[in-house]
């Protein structure tokens, strides 16, 4: 069942991955946008349908978290999530002179600004499916094998080459913490619920 849920999120991820830069080629650009939004709607209810209708749990989740465990999980992570950022990209500026801006957040930023609807995939479909990959199935999976902290620094280095923006030491370390908050909740719903939170914070400062 392990197998078969990872390869399902793993592949189910890819596709993802190959089919929205094709339909950023669409010629007009409202017409591109909305399809990507129904494509991300799409997605997002499919890998949760694999969560779900395939479930597993590794070695990460090994008893059921109360609802207290989990709230009190998601808010710290978040919290450290916004600060981590502020810090890193601080040291980033300052200690590595890199450039403070983020080529795929402006990006994004500027298309939510001009179709609001695109909004729906930043905040609930990239953190479900990061999620799920990077932390569930990667970390979660490498973690029988590895010990924690190796797999918990190789998915994060995975996790930071996806975002590909030059930001690599910023999305580390928000991997790490996303990798330390499953284990500690043993609920992949926590990383789910800080990484949106994040997003959503993010969103609502730049917009």
């Amino acid at each position: 069942m392990t197998q078969k849920n990872s390869l399902f999120i793993l592949s189910s991820y890819l596709i993802y991955g190959l089919v929205m830069p094709l339909l950023s080629r669409i010629s007009n650009p409202s017409i591109a946008f909305t399809t990507q939004t129904f494509f991300n709607i799409l997605s997002l209810g499919l890998f949760i349908l694999i969560n779900y209708k395939i479930a597993y749990q590794n070695s990460q989740e090994t008893s059921v978290i109360s609802f207290n465990r989990l709230f009190l999980g998601s808010i710290l992570a978040f919290v450290s999530l916004l600060i981590a950022q502020i810090i890193f990209k601080w040291i980033e500026i300052h200690l590595f002179h890199l450039s403070g801006f983020s080529e795929n957040t402006n990006l994004l930023l500027e298309i939510s600004r001009k179709y609001p609807f695109y909004i729906i995939g930043i905040i609930f479909t990239a953190p479900v499916l990061e999620e799920l990959v990077f932390r569930k199935v990667l970390f979660g999976n490498m973690s029988d094998f590895i010990s924690p902290n190796l797999a918990a620094a190789f998915s994060s280095l995975l996790f930071s080459f996806a975002h590909h923006d030059g930001h690599f030491i910023i999305y580390f370390v928000l991997g790490l913490i996303l990798c330390f908050t499953y284990h500690k909740t043993q609920s992949i719903l926590a990383p789910i619920f800080a990484h949106i939170g994040m997003n959503i914070v993010i969103l609502a400062f730049a917009l």
